[in-house]
């Protein structure tokens, strides 16, 4: 990422953060703020979110960016990456071990991580289809108060954010366990034991995916989870047995196997049991969905509606 320097409304500094959101639709932000300080920019074509912190305020630090990412990515259930210019890449000592140096590298290497993922989503989920921005408001100022909303779940939703990431489904599944594990204190059986009955009747809420900018055909990504989550359970039920043994599978079997390298390895060589972890990631991010919705605090608007003036922001020249 490189720094925006000009073009800006007068009201914003320059960005020197930003985040990518695997799968967004083109121009799909509003007019959106973050814990009320933060504007959400995206500029006509580039794919990215810029963070402009407004005049007066300082630059969130590259933490707050991936904490704000993170909460993107749950909320939209897309893969999301941080992005910040190189100067501040190389104050962090981010250096993968690659066979080219220097900052073009780095971002190289990032670029092409998103490129996999963006290739995966089309596969998933369609490739003419994108995911609407799940707050949308054109006629009012949103903002997203993800302080309040999980700044107690940061390493939840970091996992399930991770989660996203993963091109590998053993991989994937392990990241959904940990945010069992986080939220439970424990090894999760018995909080999936008590709760795995509640994927055949929770709610899920509307996030929604267009074949187009006209919305011709639309899905609603969390019903077709919830839907592929129901089926896998009633078969896991018919092969494994009751809720407790279900979840003795997805530690035992699944996440164990997955994790150590003992006589019971689940083997990523793409035999049965690599497709039955894939299959069975269904019921472990939905699971992990309802554990981090259930700590989510209840005591405030989960979206703000701000009234404000619209403001035109024109494409801005890059350095």
């Amino acid at each position: 990422m490189t720094a925006v320097t000009s073009g800006l409304p007068r009201e914003y500094k320059m960005a020197k953060f930003g985040i990518v959101l695997v799968g967004l639709e083109d121009d799909g932000l509003p007019d959106v703020t973050v814990d009320g300080v933060y504007h959400l920019v995206q500029y006509h074509p580039d794919p990215e979110i810029y963070v402009h912190p407004p005049r007066g305020c300082e630059h969130p630090d590259f933490r707050t960016v991936a904490f704000y990412a993170d909460c993107l990515s749950f909320e939209h259930d897309a893969p999301s990456f941080p992005l910040a210019t190189s100067s501040i890449l190389r104050s962090l000592a981010y250096t993968p071990n690659l066979a080219l140096r220097g900052s073009a590298a780095r971002d190289q290497f990032v670029r092409s991580q998103i490129e996999v993922l963006a290739i995966l989503h089309g596969i998933r989920l369609g490739y003419r289809y994108s995911i609407a921005f799940r707050w949308y408001d054109e006629n009012r100022r949103v903002d997203l108060p993800y302080g309040q909303r999980f700044g107690n779940l940061c390493d939840a939703v970091h996992s399930y954010s991770a989660a996203l990431r993963q091109t590998d489904p053993l991989s994937e599944f392990l990241w959904y366990y940990r945010v069992l594990e986080n939220l439970s204190g424990n090894n999760g059986k018995q909080w999936i034991t008590s709760n795995v009955a509640r994927i055949g009747n929770c709610r899920v809420p509307r996030l929604t995916a267009a074949d187009s900018p006209e919305g011709f055909r639309t899905v609603n990504l969390l019903s077709r989870l919830h839907a592929r989550a129901g089926r896998r359970l009633e078969q896991l039920r018919k092969l494994v047995g009751s809720d407790d043994k279900i979840a003795r599978y997805l530690y035992h079997t699944n996440r164990c196997g997955i994790a150590h390298g003992g006589a019971k390895l689940r083997r990523s060589d793409f035999q049965e049991g690599y497709f039955e972890v894939a299959r069975d990631n269904s019921v472990a991010k939905l699971l992990a969905r309802l554990a981090i919705e259930d700590r989510i605090p209840a005591r405030f608007e989960p979206v703000r509606p701000i009234v404000c003036h619209a403001v035109k922001l024109r494409r801005p020249r890059i350095e």
